[in-house]
């Protein structure tokens, strides 16, 4: 229906977003994004088209192209010339897909600019989840980069938020990654171990997972992953009745994993 009143008003822009979106439900992103394209050319004011556009750019691979939109579209909100339906979690979501997706083309510098901003306008808006995330993600980051002294207070920042939320699984989540940050920069065992027990504890008594922004779905499970299960039994051997005594007394260890300095 919209092709053919797209054939009666060719340059309607608005019409040409409509459909640009009724495309992209049906699974044609090629269509879609000229549609967006030629929205914009027609209509630069329709902010949402950028958002639109981004995100098939983004999923077709086209990060730099996809970087330009999201970058209007904060523009606009900083001009304040977005539509009132633009919630803060939006925008802080596309912060955080800027940063990603800078991530993704090398440009870490540009990506801790945005890691940071998201994590500001979370804290001032109380988007509290999206805290933790920009937290862990800026964290792994940081350690990437061989900033570890700078990932440490990220990470522990985002464990402390979690622990508020009572989200289980992303706390779950947060403490596996967490336990891999500690044993590559090489913390004691029993804080790498503690911690992975604590993540493996979460994630059995954790609702469901899907809207955790960290959750990869390809292993929707509620159970450790099989590179938690190998090095948490391979620590399990080497801490010996250690680990017995970990276990029976976790929150020591778990403290002071969370009071470790720079």
């Amino acid at each position: 229906m919209s092709g053919t009143w797209l054939k009666l008003a060719p340059k309607d822009a608005k019409l040409l977003l409509n459909h640009g979106i009724l495309a992209e439900q049906f699974g044609h992103g090629e269509e879609a994004a000229s549609n967006w394209q030629k929205a914009l050319a027609l209509d630069p004011s329709l902010v949402d088209a950028h958002l639109y556009l981004a995100a098939e750019l983004e999923k077709q691979g086209k990060l730099e192209e996809a970087i330009a939109h999201y970058q209007v579209f904060l523009t606009n909100v900083a001009q304040k010339r977005t539509s009132s339906s633009q919630t803060p979690q939006t925008v802080i979501s596309v912060v955080l897909k800027l940063a990603d997706c800078n991530v993704r083309v090398n440009h870490n510098d540009l990506a801790l600019q945005y890691y940071k901003m998201a994590r500001t306008l979370s804290a001032q808006t109380g988007e509290l989840k999206l805290e933790s995330f920009a937290d862990v993600a800026e964290a792994a980051l940081q350690a990437k980069i061989g900033q570890p002294y700078r990932a440490l207070p990220l990470y522990q920042s985002a464990l402390q938020i979690d622990s508020g939320l009572g989200d289980q699984h992303s706390e779950a989540v947060d403490w596996f990654l967490y336990a891999m940050f500690l044993r590559e920069r090489g913390s004691p065992a029993r804080l790498v171990y503690a911690s992975l027990l604590k993540s493996r504890l979460l994630l059995e008594s954790s609702g469901d997972p899907k809207d955790d922004p960290k959750y990869d779905r390809k292993n929707d499970r509620k159970k450790e992953t099989p590179e938690a299960a190998r090095v948490r039994s391979e620590l399990e051997r080497q801490l010996g009745a250690q680990a017995v005594s970990i276990n029976r007394n976790l929150d020591p260890a778990l403290q002071e994993a969370l009071q470790l300095k720079r």
